[in-house]
């Protein structure tokens, strides 16, 4: 999808400058990619999974607003490595599962 996209905006002059997230008023996170062409830039709706990859491979900047990073919760702890999951296994209790 990204070679589709980045032949797009070659074919229509444009590139794309950055994605910014923001909170879409109680329905959770949403993002714009912006694109620079001769005569301006325009924003797009993008969903945001999507965005965020098509920044990550285009090297554009992914900015996030106040509101949207209110939104923010910390990352989950890492699973087991699934190389480790025997000596895992090894350490449960029948407590652990209450």
């Amino acid at each position: 999808m990204f070679d589709f996209i980045r032949a797009l905006l070659e074919s229509l002059e444009a590139d794309m400058t950055r994605v910014v997230l923001d909170d879409v008023h109680g329905r959770g996170i949403g993002s714009t990619m912006y694109v620079r062409r001769a005569d301006g830039e325009i924003a797009v709706p993008c969903y945001p999974p999507d965005a965020i990859a098509l920044a990550v491979r285009a090297g554009v900047p992914i900015y996030a607003t106040a509101e949207a990073l209110r939104q923010a919760r910390p990352v989950p702890p890492p699973m087991p490595d699934t190389r480790d999951v025997g000596s895992w296994v090894d350490g449960v209790k029948p407590g652990d599962f209450r």
